[in-house]
């Protein structure tokens, strides 16, 4: 049965969500707004989690060849980091010479970057616009490589589709777009990129909002 792309809230405490290739992951129902609440699937302290993800996401990841992995600050850092072990363990055992690195999409300017390209964007967890920065030397890494753009939930598209805006403006395209999971009405088709069939997500999870116009129609007394 289908995950629905929005659930009545009624005072729901946790969510199961089916992960394809995991199976059930119970995760906590957050408050977003006096509207809405989310299904939180944050993975950045959760080892066991993250490892068992690497080795399913890093396996389908693999038929692609890449040699980077671009992600966004900070929840999907611990991720692709594990994935970029993952590959490089099987690559060597495969001999095949390739040595997986990664990038990340900054939430702030660092010092260290000179003349960051930038993009603003706003997400659904965040109450104002943010700016995301790409240091120049690592987009520089990206030209002559294969690369794949990694994100733990998409939820409106807001996100990665700025960033591909940014790489499309410098000439650079990802091989594919990996998410563990999209949120609510979330599909491929609001991804602004060309080949669908390269973006891969492996679960749902919904919105829990209250009863709204905006929602729902009450059904005729």
């Amino acid at each position: 049965m289908a995950e629905p792309s929005a659930i009545p809230y009624a005072g729901q405490k946790w969510h199961i969500v089916e992960i394809k290739s995991l199976g059930k992951v119970t995760l906590p129902v957050v408050n977003v707004n006096s509207r809405l609440h989310i299904a939180s699937f944050v993975i950045i302290d959760n080892y066991e989690l993250v490892r068992k993800l690497a080795r399913i996401v890093g396996k389908e990841m693999s038929r692609y060849n890449p040699r980077y992995l671009m992600c966004i600050e900070a929840k999907s850092l611990p991720l692709t980091y594990a994935i970029c072990d993952y590959l490089n363990t099987l690559y060597t055992r495969r001999k095949a010479g390739i040595n997986v690195r990664y990038i990340v999409v900054r939430k702030t300017k660092k010092i260290y970057m000179k003349s960051p390209y930038s993009v603003r964007v706003k997400s659904i967890t965040t109450k104002t616009k943010q700016r995301l920065f790409v240091d120049r030397n690592d987009l520089t890494k990206l030209r002559a490589n294969n690369f794949i753009l990694l994100d733990d939930v998409i939820s409106t598209g807001a996100t990665v589709n700025a960033i591909l805006s940014l790489l499309r403006k410098r000439g650079l395209n990802p091989s594919a777009i990996f998410s563990v999971l999209f949120e609510g009405g979330m599909e491929a088709d609001k991804i602004d990129y060309s080949d669908k069939s390269r973006v891969h997500v492996f679960g749902r999870i919904p919105l829990y909002v209250k009863r709204h116009r905006l929602f729902w129609k009450e059904k005729p007394k």
